[in-house]
């Protein structure tokens, strides 16, 4: 069962103390993964990708209304996406 939860982000302040700032997304969201801490995607229900680059999340075009359950990959520019009969790639561009 996917639960929609805020996505959290921490911007690192010159005195080494985080700061958490959330942002609500209208989708339930199945999976999260990353490269690093600048290159992080998170996918779930209707289609929805989602990337962080270090500083703040930004929803991609994927093309499809299918319901997203996986991603992972091996490199910021080898990135599979897996969900209801949907296989998607991206490869950096």
């Amino acid at each position: 069962m996917a639960v929609a939860v805020p996505l959290c982000s921490v911007a690192p302040t010159s005195n080494r103390v985080a700061v958490w700032s959330y942002s609500t997304v209208g989708a339930d969201l199945n999976a999260v993964w990353g490269s690093s801490a600048t290159d992080v995607y998170a996918v779930g229900s209707s289609g929805t990708i989602l990337h962080f680059d270090g500083n703040a999340w930004q929803a991609i075009p994927s093309g499809t209304t299918a319901t997203l359950y996986g991603v992972g990959g091996s490199s910021a520019t080898d990135v599979y996406v897996t969900g209801d009969g949907t296989i998607l790639h991206y490869d950096g561009s």
